[in-house]
């Protein structure tokens, strides 16, 4: 975070939809902003928590990296639409490396509609629709 650019989230995600420039619809997008609300949410009830992404120099990314202390609380990516096959792999890539480096077990990708556990190089990803992670 030292050398990359601050992500930028709005914090109204209907606001930012109506009168943000698009070209299409981004739902990928979207559906990130909505996971970044939801850890807001739970800084303001923990204060110790906090909110990263990773990114390595090849520039592959995490979405949100959550730590209290020194502690990592998980790690996750967003990805709306798995079917789409290359975007799918971009990102089981990067949060594999992101997991290999910060040495976690497990990592979660939020998507559209998709549930499931897959076991990757001994790491484990859990796919969790994003309708379910908002409940949890």
């Amino acid at each position: 975070q030292e050398k990359s650019p601050r992500k930028v989230y709005g914090i109204d995600s209907g606001l930012v939809n109506t009168v943000g420039f698009k070209f299409s619809q981004n739902s990928g997008r979207t559906a990130e902003n909505i996971v970044f609300l939801k850890f807001l949410r739970e800084k303001n009830q923990n204060p110790n928590l906090e909110i990263f992404y990773w990114k390595d120099e090849q520039h592959r990314e995490a979405d949100f990296l959550l730590k209290e202390g020194k502690a990592i609380k998980g790690i996750y990516q967003v990805c709306w639409d798995l079917t789409d096959t290359k975007t799918k792999n971009r990102e089981i890539k990067s949060l594999l490396k992101a997991m290999k480096e910060l040495k976690l077990k497990e990592g979660f990708i939020l998507n559209k509609d998709f549930a499931g556990e897959a076991e990757e190089r001994g790491m484990k990803i859990i796919y969790l629709p994003l309708w379910k992670f908002l409940l949890s």
